[in-house]
This record gives C-alpha cells, sequence and structure tokens, in this order.
C-alpha cells in the first residue's frame, strides 16, 4: 500500500494486507531459486496436474491456460496422464479449478504444494524458477 490512509478509506482492502504479506514472503528470492526450467510446447500440450515448491512462471511468447487448486481441495491429485487426456477424463471438473490465462509477459506464482496443470492454447515458450 502507498499511503497510510489507504486502510482507513478501504477497510476490506486493509485487512487483506497481513495476507497480501504472507503471500510476497513466500514468494522464492533469486538466492532461493532450486531449479530454473525452459518451456516450448505446441498448442495441446502442457503439464499433467502436479505440485511441487512455490514456482514463478514467465511466459515470454504464446498463451497458456492453468488449472489450480489449493492443496486442501479434494480435486489436488496427481495425474500422469497428459493434459488433453487428464481434461477429457469424467471425474475431471474444470470449475473445480481457479483458472486463468497466460499471455506473453504474464507472470503466474503458484504457491507450495497448489496443485497446477497448463495447457498451451497456443505455442508457448517460457521458463519457471522453482
Amino acid at each position: 500500500m502507498f499511503s497510510t490512509e489507504f486502510g482507513e478509506d478501504y477497510p476490506s482492502v486493509a485487512s487483506l494486507s497481513a495476507d497480501v504479506v504472507s503471500l510476497l514472503q513466500s514468494v522464492p528470492s533469486v538466492n532461493e531459486v532450486k531449479l530454473v526450467q525452459f518451456f516450448l510446447g505446441p498448442p495441446g500440450s502442457g503439464a499433467p496436474l502436479h505440485w511441487h515448491d512455490a514456482a514463478l512462471n514467465f511466459l515470454a511468447f504464446g498463451e497458456k491456460e492453468w488449472f489450480l487448486a489449493p492443496p486442501t481441495s479434494p480435486a489436488a491429485s496427481y495425474s500422469n496422464a497428459p493434459v488433453l487426456q487428464w481434461l477429457d477424463h469424467p471425474s475431471v471438473n474444470p470449475d473445480d479449478f481457479v483458472r486463468c490465462t497466460q499471455r506473453p509477459g504474464d507472470v503466474v506464482y503458484v504457491p507450495h504444494q497448489w496443485a497446477h496443470a497448463t495447457l498451451n492454447s497456443k505455442v508457448a515458450i517460457g521458463k519457471a524458477h522453482t
């Protein structure tokens, strides 16, 4: 927040400040990065549903759909199936996930142990830091 009065004028936002600080503290710093992965994939490719440590995901080119679920969600399982097969499975309901579209220049932060799958809707090029 850029103003001390902001919290007084918007109490509902101010109440989130502790949560925001906690979230920002969990983002890995450059010194904590364990693995950097480069990715390049055609439309229809992507990552199956999985989880790991917190990660920052940078998209340089293309477009990617994200499916995310917190560790406590019944949807947070682990899959070895290719993402299109996983999405087509009758037990998978895409509405059970937080969904977003990542475009060039966007950064997606995935918190520690959150389940997530990705589907490249266009050719996608980027990197991930875990």
